[in-house]
């Protein structure tokens, strides 16, 4: 087996992309789930799930291909075997409730050696990268969960996946973690992005233009579920968390109902925005182009549109639009934006992306830059725009807290009577087993 085809390597491995589909199966269900127990169990097996992939892979790394290649002074066959040894100790470790943080380090370091090498590259899009850095970063997290715990020898598994006391794979460095490999590998084998997609098969969601409006580059934060912004991006009423413009820069928008604030991302400038012929753009750029009246390429106060137009600095990071974050180009000393671009798809951390990069011309003739953003999309932290009162009697119905597109359960009743009367007679049933027949009828 040759280490430049990488790609046929993992390819003909069904079994390990299966686990690494069991892994993110389990991250999922430990996203969806409130009981603390349940979900540090999903995030055991998920663990597990890329414990066996990685097992798999190591052991189908045929010593006497690797046997020409030295890494560090070590034959590389040599480490696939000391790999595959450790992975199999670390397997029956799992098993019996145990984790070696040292054993979980070697691993990491053995398989990064491997996947360090210089031809071990993999096809991703036409470009060769290498694979070893999305495991680097897996060493780094095992590293800090060592110093989390004030432990590098065997603790339970019970400790290590604990989320809540953060010691192990909380369940943000587990995903990132995840995503991050599976980034690395052909679209085709990337789960998350099935997962992700939005109405034009994309896997980020969110596309509006922004504005560097400091000169240091347009800048952007990580979508941080309830404490970061929320916004209605596709205006289904449902604020979600998202990946947002930094405060010191800005988004184009436009207030298209005349109500003073922002309501949705038809106000942006995205693939949320409706274009004449009643389709949606399919960026930032396109739906700017259809206010250029004139058709030279430029929006300026010769375009019919331009007064309208506005910069959107969210200075408190809300994702609620205020009076006194809402400014015109003119009080910015813009005076026009120009259409032209280029694809750079530039990676800007935090699962944000600037896809799309030109610029706007200020007042005094300096340019500054103007992009359309990839902003990553988090529906599971949301909140409705639209607040249902509950009567006194809904308010000490039983509940239970709504999750992406779903209400919390008082709500949803307040709104639909089966769905009342339903709780009702749940509420009054006097044993759990008239309970459970309400549910199973």
């Amino acid at each position: 087996m040759s280490w430049n085809s990488f790609g046929n390597f993992m390819s003909a491995r069904s079994s390990a992309l299966a686990e690494f589909g069991n892994m993110v199966a389990n991250l999922v269900s430990a996203k969806n789930e409130k009981d603390i127990s349940k979900r540090n169990e999903y995030y055991k097996q998920a663990g597990y799930s890329a414990l066996l992939a990685f097992g798999n892979l190591a052991s189908n790394i045929a010593p006497g291909s690797t046997s020409s290649h030295i890494v560090n002074g070590t034959n590389a066959s040599v480490i696939a075997s000391r790999l595959s040894g450790n992975i199999s100790s670390a397997i029956q470790e799992h098993k019996d409730g145990k984790v070696n943080i040292n054993r979980f380090q070697n691993i990491l370091a053995d398989l990064y050696s491997l996947g360090g090498l210089g031809s071990t590259l993999i096809e991703k899009n036409g470009n060769m990268q290498s694979w070893g850095i999305p495991l680097a970063i897996a060493g780094d997290i095992i590293a800090a969960t060592a110093i989390a715990t004030g432990d590098t020898g065997t603790i339970s598994t019970e400790e290590f996946y604990n989320f809540d006391n953060w010691k192990g794979f909380g369940y943000e460095l587990f995903e990132d973690w995840s995503r991050w490999v599976y980034d690395w590998l052909p679209d085709g084998w990337n789960l998350w992005k099935e997962l992700d997609r939005n109405r034009s098969g994309q896997y980020h969601i969110y596309d509006p233009l922004a504005l560097d409006l400091d000169g240091d580059g347009i800048e952007t934060v990580a979508a941080k579920g309830f404490s970061g912004s929320l916004f209605d991006h596709n205006g289904n009423g449902i604020r979600t968390a998202t990946g947002w413009v930094s405060a010191d820069d800005g988004l184009l928008v436009r207030d298209l109902n005349g109500n003073g604030i922002i309501d949705n991302g038809a106000e942006l400038f995205g693939d949320n925005t409706k274009l004449a012929d009643g389709s949606f753009a399919k960026h930032g750029y396109a739906a700017l182009a259809e206010l250029d009246s004139n058709g030279d390429n430029i929006i300026n106060a010769a375009d019919a549109a331009f007064q309208s137009l506005r910069v959107w600095q969210d200075l408190n990071q809300d994702g609620i639009s205020q009076a006194n974050e809402l400014r015109t180009l003119e009080e910015l000393g813009i005076q026009s934006l120009d259409l032209a671009y280029k694809d750079v798809n530039k990676n800007l951390g935090n699962g944000n992306t600037l896809a799309q990069q030109g610029s706007y011309t200020k007042t005094d003739g300096t340019t500054a830059k103007m992009g359309d953003l990839l902003l990553a999309a988090d529906n599971l932290h949301s909140r409705f725009k639209d607040k249902v009162e509950l009567t006194a009697e809904q308010a000490k119905a039983a509940n239970l807290a709504g999750i992406g597109r779903l209400r919390d359960l008082r709500e949803a009743a307040a709104l639909s009577g089966d769905l009342a009367n339903m709780l009702k007679a749940y509420s009054a049933a006097e044993t759990k087993e008239a309970q459970l027949a309400l549910l199973d009828n």
